[in-house]
């Protein structure tokens, strides 16, 4: 049975897209028969070419972002300003139907985990209808102790149990970071918690950083 995988954040603009182009990139040089989706886009296709990219472009657009909306808002409320309705099943129904055969599964919500996806749900629907675990990116910075604590908050009690933290690197560093991880491991257990490096789409074309590449075969050594 294949592992899936749910990317979310603690907000918008967090560096989910990129962890999870990197992540993808990465599960294929190791071997994994991988599929990756994008949901839902809003205010344009961006994220999901790069991960249609990072996975070798084997699938077409429409497969790993089946819908997607002009306006740049929560895809709930794109589609319905559309005149369109989605629901999760159909959400699911399209990433088992592509996904058949596969090692991991990883799906990247849209916007923070409370984010209106769908007519009837959000990244925590998503995620128990998947059996998904849940991978919360956030961003190493003063405020990021309650973002997160506020993300696993809003999980079903079971979902956040299980879910891992990626913590990322910010482009400027301030005095929080020499403690943001020492408490977040203490509150969620060191096996739970992932530093990464600040990862941008252009190093997409020169490999996996070295750090990233540890921080991901810890995270998919706890998982598997």
């Amino acid at each position: 049975m294949a592992l899936h995988l749910l990317v979310t954040g603690t907000g918008t603009d967090v560096g989910k897209t990129v962890f999870t182009a990197h992540l993808v990139r990465y599960g294929v040089r190791r071997g994994l028969r991988l599929s990756v989706f994008k949901p839902f886009c809003s205010g344009g296709r961006e994220d999901a070419r790069i991960l249609r990219e990072s996975a070798g472009g084997a699938s077409s657009l429409d497969v790993v972002n089946p819908w997607h909306f002009r306006p740049p808002l929560a895809p709930a409320i794109a589609a319905a300003a559309a005149g369109r309705r989605i629901r999760i099943e159909e959400v699911v129904k399209h990433v088992r139907e592509h996904a058949k055969g596969a090692d991991l599964v990883v799906v990247e919500g849209a916007g923070g985990l409370l984010s209106p996806l769908a007519s009837d749900g959000d990244a925590p629907a998503l995620i128990r209808r998947l059996g998904a675990v849940a991978v919360v990116v956030a961003v190493d910075r003063l405020g990021v102790l309650h973002e997160v604590r506020a993300t696993l908050s809003a999980l079903p009690s079971a979902d956040a149990s299980t879910a891992r933290l990626v913590l990322m690197d910010p482009a400027r560093r301030d005095v929080s970071c020499r403690h943001n991880r020492d408490y977040l491991e203490r509150l969620l257990g060191p096996d739970r918690v992932f530093r990464f490096p600040r990862l941008t789409p252009s190093l997409l074309r020169e490999g996996v950083h070295p750090k990233a590449g540890r921080e991901f075969d810890r995270l998919l050594a706890g998982l598997g």
